[in-house]
């Protein structure tokens, strides 16, 4: 009976064994995949979690973000659809995105966000196709766009 289990006592502990290196093979894994993530050209195509709808806008919307990384000399602008999930948090799923290297500093104008005008086009065609509202957003600052467009806007 002892035989037993000391075979079984070592059975168990090679296993928990095999079951710490893969789980420590894991991690390794996951943190690998995060730093490629991280280094990515297409990581701005992956879907951005929000917990709750930000500054109170109806959902779901086609919404134009300013990231900046520091400082204002070089920013970048997603464009997406933003829309609550069924599990009960919100996402944005980017579908473009333009880099913007500069010295203006914040793309604002007279209070107003300035998107570049390529997105503010798709951003506008989208609106009239998809009959959803849409937005610019830079930091705090929140603008709602018409469908057409004021041409004494720049």
């Amino acid at each position: 009976m002892r035989r037993k289990v000391d075979r079984f006592t070592k059975l168990a502990t090679e296993l928990f064994q095999m079951l710490d290196d893969k789980e420590a093979r894991i991690r390794a894994l996951e943190a690998a995949l995060q730093t490629r993530r991280a280094n990515s050209e297409s990581e701005w195509m992956l879907p951005k979690v929000f917990k709750r709808n930000q500054n109170r806008m109806p959902v779901p919307r086609l919404e134009i973000r300013c990231h900046n990384k520091g400082g204002w000399s070089h920013y970048t602008w997603v464009y997406g659809l933003f829309y609550k999930h069924y599990e009960g948090h919100y996402l944005l799923q980017p579908m473009w995105m333009s880099k913007v290297s500069s010295g203006r500093g914040m793309p604002v104008h007279d209070g107003r966000p300035q998107p570049p005008r390529s997105a503010e086009t798709l951003i506008r065609y989208d609106m009239r196709h998809f009959g959803l509202p849409g937005f610019v957003v830079v930091n705090d600052l929140v603008e709602e766009l018409s469908v057409n467009p004021n041409p004494k806007r720049r």
